[in-house]
Parts: structure tokens; sequence; C-alpha cells
């Protein structure tokens, strides 16, 4: 069985392959840019390919596209997540065990259901305290190095 490529706009199946090759443009501005040996900087995406499709005219990366794909794939599942979550507090919160426990076999996580709200409104804190940090190192850094730089 063989996988033929399809246009990812019109789902043809005419397409071409182009590798790139050696960038004239990339080489002159790393010439300009660090002397002789930016002509290296003329190499720089010579392995990459592109995709055309004959038939539309769209053109794509397809290891780009891979890696878009499974992106996709990791945000759909943090969203799966952020749902069942939202959907198992509501119901603890309430007081509605019986859904609670149905909700609970999607983390693989055994225990009392109090526990088990405990732990992950835990784990949500430890979250949220790690992304401001971050939030006020990026603010900090950067207000640095305006100061710095100005």
């Amino acid at each position: 069985m063989s996988e033929s490529v399809l246009c990812p706009k019109c789902e043809s199946n005419q397409v071409m392959a182009q590798k790139h090759g050696f960038s004239g443009g990339k080489a002159v501005a790393g010439i300009l840019l660090t002397g002789g040996i930016g002509v290296l900087a003329g190499l720089h995406g010579s392995s990459d390919i592109d995709v055309h499709c004959i038939a539309c005219g769209h053109k794509w990366n397809p290891a780009r596209r891979v890696v878009e794909e499974r992106q996709t794939v990791a945000d759909k599942k943090a969203n799966q997540e952020r749902r069942w979550r939202h959907n198992f507090y509501r119901a603890v919160e309430k007081g509605d065990y019986v859904r609670a426990t149905r909700l609970l076999p999607r983390l693989n996580i055994e225990g009392e259901i109090d526990d088990v709200y405990a732990e992950l409104k835990s784990q949500d804190r430890k979250r949220r305290i790690i992304l401001t940090v971050q939030i006020l190192l990026i603010l900090l850094f950067s207000v640095w190095f305006l100061y710095k730089c100005g």
C-alpha cells in the first residue's frame, strides 16, 4: 500500500517536491556581516524541502507541517484535560460525587474523591505560581535590559 502526498488545501495528488539550494542572498548578507566566512550562511536551509501543488499553487514544508500537526494534537489533549478538570471540580464542589466518580478514571488516579480534588487543586496552584514567577522574571529582565541599553 503506497501513501500518496495530497495537497492540504485542495487535496490534489498533483504535487512536486523541491529541495532548497544555495542562497546567494544569504551568502551576501553573511559576507557583509561577518566577512569571508559569512558565505556559509548561503547554505543555511539548503537541505529544506518544499512541496508545491501543481493544481492550486499552494506551497508547504512537510517537516514544519508535521511539527504543527503534533502541536495541534498536544493542544487538543491539553484542552480536553482542562475541560475534564473543570467538570471534575464542578461536580465535587456541587457535591455530585456520582458524576465526580465517573470522571475520575480519566486520569488513572485512585483514592478518595476529596483527596484527588485536593491534589489536583494543589497541582493547579503550583502551576500558577510557576507561571507567575516566569512572567515576573521576564518582566524584570526586560526592564533591566532596557535600562542597560537605554
